[in-house]
């Protein structure tokens, strides 16, 4: 392929890069609360963004939430390869700040050589397909991170201490554990479930009786009665059975 030589054309050594230079420089701020639409199934696509820090659902058509996005992520692209209107709902789960760039703007800079338009179109659809999760999201295993009220900030410091390695890994963890961490740790966050309170440790412990968890992480607070406190139990209980690491204070 090419090496580019102006804007808007296309290069053999990182047309994604150039994709991402696009967002830089030609992008619009926006930044979203916790809770908002960012986008809606069934509308016309319009642009696509990406996300510059927080976390936001991807919702399915039932409404329950299929993957997460986290910083670096991009979403709303398929309008570029063909689909009319949007296949996706997108929420933002705690404040989400997005870099916007419109379809004019993306076709614009990516030229009218057919040749050129062509070899960017591939590279959108892989970089499509390699955006997309999996059932087990990216090559890493998956780890929870639990953490009760009073030992957040114990984890945040911990999480930020080891955030290189642990973004290797699938993180699970709840939605307000997650977004913390997300914004202050920087750490990318594959799979939020509900408080402890309201079913999370639950579900993490049935991540850890089918399988896929490779280690939790759990802070727990011992000084309080927990109203969950059977849940707490059985997350702890799951482990054991299961023979997955299970790390407390």
């Amino acid at each position: 392929m090419k090496s580019a030589s102006s804007e808007g054309q296309l290069s053999d050594d990182g047309d994604a890069d150039l994709l991402l230079k696009w967002f830089e420089n030609h992008g619009e701020d926006r930044t979203e609360l916790a809770g908002e639409i960012l986008m809606s199934a069934g509308e016309t696509p319009r642009w696509m963004a990406r996300i510059d820090s927080g976390i936001a659902a991807v919702l399915d058509g039932d409404g329950a939430e299929s993957h997460t996005l986290t910083v670096g992520d991009l979403f709303g692209e398929l309008g570029l390869v063909g689909k009319r209107v949007r296949t996706a709902t997108v929420q933002a789960v705690c404040q989400v700040s997005l870099k916007v760039l419109s379809y004019p703007t993306i076709d614009r800079l990516r030229g009218e050589s057919l040749e050129q338009r062509s070899s960017f179109d591939q590279t959108l659809s892989e970089l499509i397909a390699s955006r997309v999760p999996g059932p087990l999201g990216p090559d890493g295993g998956w780890i929870a991170l639990v953490a009760h009220d009073q030992k957040k900030d114990q984890l945040e410091k911990l999480v930020c201490q080891y955030q290189q390695t642990l973004s290797s890994y699938k993180i699970v963890t709840t939605r307000t554990t997650g977004s913390r961490l997300s914004s202050q740790c920087q750490l990318p966050v594959r799979k939020l479930v509900c408080s402890g309170p309201l079913g999370g440790d639950l579900e993490i412990g049935a991540m850890a009786a089918r399988g896929p968890l490779e280690a939790v992480i759990f802070l727990r607070d011992g000084l309080f009665s927990h109203a969950h406190g059977s849940d707490i139990d059985a997350l702890v209980r799951a482990c054991e059975i299961a023979e997955v690491p299970c790390a407390t204070n």
